[in-house]
């Protein structure tokens, strides 16, 4: 029994993922059921709290065509200004950019997450008739030095036959000519990631090795293949 007269001493939390006009909340028992049948309630909030977001970007604040080397976080591969990737107006699954992954492309964006429960999303658009094998790399550690390298996964896309590999196992088949989502929900706690392709669970797998609990970098890695274009990257 909840002591009365108090207001949100016993808040009660619920994960929701998407937002509802309408909810329901159904109060199965009374507040003493050995001594009452019925009970008042004066009043009922519903508070959304807003999901902590790590990081995203839509790629909409940068010029079409101009390198995202040196812009909001974005790098070449160890701070390698060729290794950068341009906006693109070509292709956008929102708004009107993206970023076009070059073959030459090693674009990276590092991140300060340690510890709990994080989602990385990022949307990608293959063509038909590419080719060459471009990669999805999250890294648990990443500094530009390079003395501290360490990758946790790295999704390589075989363009040429379709064929996704998930590092450590697993196999999927890319979807050409649209949009489609690359998620990867990671356990840092649990040392767990599960690896999503166009909404489907392909393959769960290790985070890490080593018992880093932490993710720092995404790599967009090009790999001298056919361009990629990905959109509305976030880590939350």
């Amino acid at each position: 029994a909840w002591p009365r007269f108090t207001m949100n001493t016993t808040p009660i939390t619920f994960a929701n993922e998407t937002a509802y006009l309408h909810y329901r909340v159904l109060f199965t028992a009374v507040r003493a059921p050995a001594s009452a049948n019925s009970m008042q309630i004066a009043e009922v909030e519903l508070i959304g709290k807003p999901e902590f977001v790590w990081f995203s970007d839509g790629f909409e604040g940068y010029e079409a065509g101009s390198d995202l080397h040196g812009q909001a976080g974005w790098k070449g591969w160890q701070n390698t200004a060729t290794a950068g990737a341009p906006a693109s107006n070509v292709r956008a699954f929102s708004g009107t950019n993206s970023v076009e992954v070059v073959g030459s492309a090693d674009l990276v964006h590092e991140f300060d997450v340690a510890g709990g429960v994080v989602e990385f999303s990022i949307m990608q658009y293959i063509p038909s008739g590419t080719t060459g094998t471009t990669f999805v790399i999250l890294m648990n550690q990443y500094d530009d030095p390079g003395a501290t390298l360490d990758w946790s996964t790295q999704t390589e896309f075989h363009l040429d036959t379709g064929v996704i590999n998930f590092w450590h196992g697993g196999t999927g088949t890319i979807v050409y000519d649209q949009w489609v989502e690359v998620k990867c929900v990671i356990n840092l706690d649990a040392n767990t990631i599960e690896h999503y392709y166009n909404g489907a669970l392909a393959f769960t797998d290790q985070w890490d090795d080593s018992g880093h609990v932490t993710l720092q970098a995404v790599d967009l890695f090009g790999n001298s293949a056919s361009s990629v274009w990905y959109d509305d990257i976030m880590v939350k």
